[in-house]
């Protein structure tokens, strides 16, 4: 009956927990759009192949001019995309794509059209406990930004990892760790110590002779 209880207990704790930490999804659907170079000598067009974001998109880098030049063509891109996905080099000839966190993909790197590097979530975020789910979502970053003029990548994770890439080629060319991430495990460790010694004084507190009360009259 008490393990019952307890088993009971216990799962309407979980699903409490996945009700509430879950988030909902609201995503609009793709549609076309064009990013510009700083100069306005390039432009970057995309087009979803379906209203679903589906299959593949069809996109390319174009030189704008008095007659429009395809520079290159965009090969096995995903169609489910946004302009904020996007971050480019300064010429153009190479971008990073940052897929929806539907993905379990975090990072693809493009250079003329085709994909030279990608990364994986696990890749980049080694405490998955940090990681944030929605009902069909992972959010695996704080931050992603590039620094202008340097074809640089900036990327903070969930766990507090920092990341520079180059654009041109998907490298790390430098990375580092909060601290603060991992200071709080000596104080977790410590506090699971203190909790298991009060819990065994407890525990030998009750069968030591004499610790129990005598019933009045005994």
């Amino acid at each position: 009956m008490r393990k019952g209880v307890c088993s009971a207990i216990i799962g309407s704790v979980l699903l409490f927990c996945g009700v509430t930490t879950a988030q909902a999804d609201d995503w609009m659907a793709p549609e076309p759009f064009e990013v510009v170079s700083g100069d306005g000598s390039m432009v970057f067009r995309f087009s979803p192949d379906d209203p679903f974001g589906g299959g593949q998109a069809d996109a390319g880098v174009y030189r704008v001019g008095e007659v429009e030049e395809l520079v290159y063509a965009v090969q096995e891109l995903r169609s489910w995309a946004y302009p904020q996905n996007f971050f480019f080099s300064e010429d153009f000839r190479s971008f990073v794509f940052v897929p929806s966190p539907t993905q379990e993909v975090a990072l693809e790197f493009f250079t003329d059209g085709v994909v030279v590097k990608t990364y994986r979530v696990n890749d980049l975020v080694k405490n998955r406990s940090k990681l944030t789910h929605s009902t069909s979502s992972v959010w695996w970053t704080q931050s992603v930004s590039a620094i202008p003029g340097e074809d640089t990548l900036m990327v903070t994770t969930v766990d507090g990892r920092t990341y520079s890439f180059d654009i041109a080629t998907g490298s790390i060319t430098e990375k580092s760790r909060d601290p603060s991430a991992s200071r709080a495990w000596p104080y977790v460790i410590l506090g699971a110590v203190a909790v298991g010694a009060v819990v065994l004084l407890l525990a030998a507190l009750r069968v030591l002779p004499g610790s129990r009360r005598r019933r009045p009259g005994s």
